[in-house]
């Protein structure tokens, strides 16, 4: 019985994906306007399809609202990456000092779920039980020129994301243990 029922699961997902593919990236949106901060761990995988490499970096994430976010990487190097507002900082591992960068706007991953931004949904598909939706949009400088994002259908939450970095390489991230609307000190971020 448990079987059936999950075969009809993946038959509405098929259905869903592929009858009404504007409809599933609102339905994103709406999911994480509501959210304040997230937190969790990653995966990051960066290939060059023009070295024909491939890095893979892991560690922990921290956003919150409006334009703060927090990466530490703990492998293969040690490395913290904190950005807010108009501002991005760099430490790496054994450095003694801080790198200071400027940004040209404040950066905020939460942009890209904002009412005003309307992707054109490319491409949806159901892979390995979630749906993938390929975003794009007519601005190749907008934050979601070429977006690519795996989202869970039980609860519209994304589980990995890919964007390309540059010519011929493209950074995949993977989300795990992620916590939504906990408490996030400013601190976090300095």
């Amino acid at each position: 019985m448990k079987r059936i029922g999950q075969v009809i699961f993946v038959i509405a997902l098929v259905l869903l994906a592929q009858s009404q593919p504007d409809s599933i990236w609102p339905r994103v949106q709406r999911r994480y306007e509501k959210i304040n901060t997230a937190q969790g761990d990653f995966a990051q995988r960066v290939c060059s399809e023009s070295l024909g490499v491939c890095q893979e970096f892991y560690g922990k994430f921290y956003l919150k609202r409006p334009d703060k976010l927090r990466l530490d990487v703990f492998y293969p190097d040690t490395q913290t990456i904190i950005v807010s507002g108009k501002k991005a900082w760099f430490l790496f591992q054994g450095a003694s000092e801080v790198n200071e960068q400027d940004l040209p706007n404040p950066l905020s991953p939460f942009d890209i779920f904002a009412k005003e931004v309307k992707p054109i949904v490319s491409e949806t598909r159901i892979e390995n039980g979630q749906i993938y939706l390929k975003l794009i949009s007519e601005d190749t400088l907008a934050l979601i020129s070429n977006l690519e994002l795996w989202v869970n259908p039980r609860d519209w939450s994304i589980k990995q994301f890919a964007y390309p970095q540059g010519p011929g390489t493209i950074a995949t991230f993977q989300l795990f243990k992620v916590k939504l609307n906990s408490k996030i000190a400013d601190r976090t971020f300095v």
